[in-house]
């Protein structure tokens, strides 16, 4: 029987003992009386047994408030737990719940009454037995209510000091707190992991400037440890001084935004930031401030490159725009002084004078050449062939090239690849590329040339894994292969920041100037702009320097080189020719060498003037001689309106501009007869010669 009935049933019987007892002590006194009357002697006994009588009503008196107390206990504790969400139950030394009240206990299966056990969760037997032995016990359980559901209960278990034996417990439904607290424990570990993880530094500082906290990313970028970064003043970090008064007191409530900053490491070195700033408040007090900072290095890297671009293209722009207007005049000069010569006598002074005047076009056309050359306005001739065959052509000019105490060394690789670009780019990389070596040397040193065979991810023994140092051309493809030209020397190599500068149109280290400053820009310009190969650079002061040059290796056959005809004898007056030239020096100086070669000559300077020349008889010419650029218009339509008349007329164009602005206006090199300006009397000659027996 369960205890509590048991107690209840104890309480009744002896309530119903006693009034038994009273009522027979009432009915012994009324029989007493009535059969032997009241004497003397029996006064004792009947007081007795009405004291006795009284006693047992005092008795059921007590026994009834018991009762009362008791019940209103259980009514008060029923009362208060039930509008509680605290569970609260009793259980005795046997582990059987005694008593039990609140909302969740109907839900754990526990009733007001009691009489269940606490076996039926495995999880409170052991902190159960626990708190039998006297010990308090507060735990946390996931305990299955009457749904099904698995609910989580905060638990004190608490030995009943009062019987001796038994626990009180007490039970808290947490589940809601525990959901929310999981919730909040994901969303610190989600903020945690976004802060180590983020893709930017972040620093928070103390409104005096001290670094407080720092995420894994600012570690990475500055190159302190954490333990470094703690404490340190924000400002350390910033390179120059203007940069540091960003932080100053007076702009503590500043926001920044996106302000590029160079930024120090632990090392010295620097990183391009991009640092904003924003104040760090705690209600309306300003608590620090929090630093983002974006590594932006690479941007600025890109940056740089495309403004190095845009300086060589400007140049380059210069260079076309002043290559047609020069070369004239050069083919002007280049060819009266080479008519001069012919009407002088050898033993003549003006002879010498004559022969300098050509010495200077030819350098002058050389300069033009390398403005051309590294703005990718030359005009080329690609052609296959071996650079080794290249080299040993050009030792010995090489050596002339470079002083007596410094030694010129060759290292040339057996079965080098062959390649394709123009060969007189090729030689003028080289000589660029030897003068700049042997120029770097003071006293003595050597000057190495090697050739071989390269691919990606190849090693170098002086240089480790090869990359473009020098900061320009793509990365190199993992499917082409190079062969590989490199000139070292002994010198006092190149510092990073000589470095930064070394392809720089009229960039030049000498401290006398007397350099133009076009040699690496014109070597940049023929190998990676023309040829689409790279330059690899590893150099280090007082250790000497290694100019890498690749270019794609290719496996078609060597170009076989043409025997050049004989200049023309002159004809007799039998061919005609239209020349069309918009530079009036160069159409006179055109013509006369023309005429002197035997042909008829008609000028014109410019398309529509030529046409008006000719009108009727456009079957009489038998070449036309053109310029490709000129006003009003161009050698291409001209060619194009004369051949529609005349099928059987031929053409050979002309111009001093660049390649890209000839094929601008029609003529793609190598498809059709060309002669570039400036052009001397044996070129133009021989030019016309071949058009004309095609």
């Amino acid at each position: 029987m369960r205890r509590r009935e048991i107690r209840t049933s104890n309480d009744q019987r002896a309530a119903r003992r006693v009034r038994v007892l009273t009522l027979l002590a009432v009915l012994f006194s009324a029989i007493w009386i009535t059969a032997i009357g009241i004497d003397p002697v029996s006064w004792p006994l009947l007081i007795v047994a009405h004291l006795l009588a009284l006693f047992l009503v005092w008795i059921d008196y007590r026994l009834d408030i018991r009762r009362s107390e008791r019940r209103a206990r259980a009514h008060l504790m029923e009362g208060v737990f039930s509008n509680l969400p605290v569970t609260a139950f009793s259980v005795g030394p046997d582990g059987e719940v005694e008593q039990s009240f609140g909302k969740a206990a109907v839900g754990l299966g526990l009733s007001s009454r009691g009489g269940e056990t606490l076996e039926e969760f495995p999880a409170l037997i052991r902190p159960l037995h626990r708190a039998l032995a006297g010990e308090s016990v507060h735990l946390e359980a996931d305990l299955q209510i009457d749904t099904g559901e698995i609910r989580t209960y905060e638990l004190f278990l608490l030995h009943d000091e009062r019987r001796g034996s038994g626990v009180l417990g007490f039970a808290l439904d947490i589940s809601s707190r525990k959901w929310v607290e999981k919730a909040l424990q994901r969303n610190e570990e989600r903020y945690r992991r976004f802060f180590r993880e983020a893709p930017f530094a972040y620093f928070a500082v103390d409104p005096d400037g001290l670094i407080e906290i720092a995420n894994d990313l600012a570690v990475e970028l500055t190159g302190y440890s954490l333990h470094q970064l703690s404490g340190l003043h924000c400002a350390e970090l910033f390179a120059h001084s203007e940069d540091k008064s960003l932080l100053g007191s007076d702009q503590r409530e500043e926001v920044i935004r996106n302000h590029e900053v160079e930024l120090l490491r632990a090392d010295g070195s620097t990183f391009w930031g991009s640092l904003s700033v924003q104040p760090l408040r705690d209600d309306s007090t300003l608590v620090g401030r929090g630093l983002i900072v974006l590594d932006i290095t690479q941007r600025k890297q890109l940056q740089e490159q495309v403004r190095q671009s845009q300086k060589m293209e400007a140049v380059g722009r210069l260079a076309g725009g002043i290559a047609h207007d020069f070369n004239n005049l050069l083919t002007a000069i280049m060819g009266y002084a080479r008519m001069a010569l012919e009407r002088v006598e050898k033993d003549n002074r003006l002879q010498h004078d004559l022969e300098e005047i050509q010495k200077a076009c030819r350098r002058a056309t050389s300069l033009v050449s390398q403005l051309l050359a590294f703005s990718r306005r030359q005009i080329i001739e690609p052609k296959v062939f071996e650079l080794n065959a290249l080299l040993r052509d050009m030792d010995p000019m090489l050596r002339r090239l470079t002083r007596e105490e410094v030694d010129l060394a060759s290292h040339l690789t057996r079965g080098l690849g062959r390649i394709r670009m123009d060969p007189g780019q090729m030689e003028q990389v080289i000589v660029n590329l030897v003068v700049n070596a042997q120029e770097a040397i003071t006293g003595s040193g050597w000057v190495t040339v090697e050739t071989d065979n390269f691919s990606p991810g190849q090693t170098d023994g002086r240089a480790g894994t090869l990359e473009d140092t020098a900061g320009r051309g793509a990365a190199l493809p993992l499917e082409q292969e190079w062969v590989r030209l490199r000139v070292s020397d002994t010198g006092s190599g190149m510092s990073p920041e000589v470095q930064e500068h070394l392809f720089e149109p009229f960039f030049t280290t000498k401290e006398d100037l007397s350099g133009t400053g076009l040699g690496m820009a014109t070597v940049y310009g023929i190998v990676v702009e023309q040829c689409s190969g790279q330059i690899l650079v590893d150099s280090e002061v007082g250790k000497g320097t290694t100019i890498s040059i690749l270019l794609p290796r290719v496996y078609d056959d060597v170009d076989v080189e043409e025997e050049p005809l004989p200049i023309a004898e002159p004809t007799g007056g039998n061919e005609q020719i239209l020349l069309v030239e918009d530079e009036e020096m160069v159409r006179e100086l055109a013509a006369e060498m023309l005429t002197s070669l035997g042909y008829r000559v008609i000028q014109a300077k410019n398309g529509l003037d030529a046409l008006d020349c000719i009108e009727g008889r456009e079957q009489e010419i038998d070449l036309l001689l053109t310029d490709v650029v000129m006003p009003k218009m161009g050698g291409e339509k001209l060619y194009l309106e004369l051949r529609r008349r005349n099928p059987e007329i031929r053409v050979l164009y002309s111009s001093g501009y660049t390649e890209s602005a000839v094929i601008h206006h029609g003529v793609k090199e190598g498809e059709v007869p060309f002669v570039h300006k400036p052009y001397t009397f044996d070129a133009l000659a021989q030019a016309v010669q071949v058009v004309l027996k095609d």
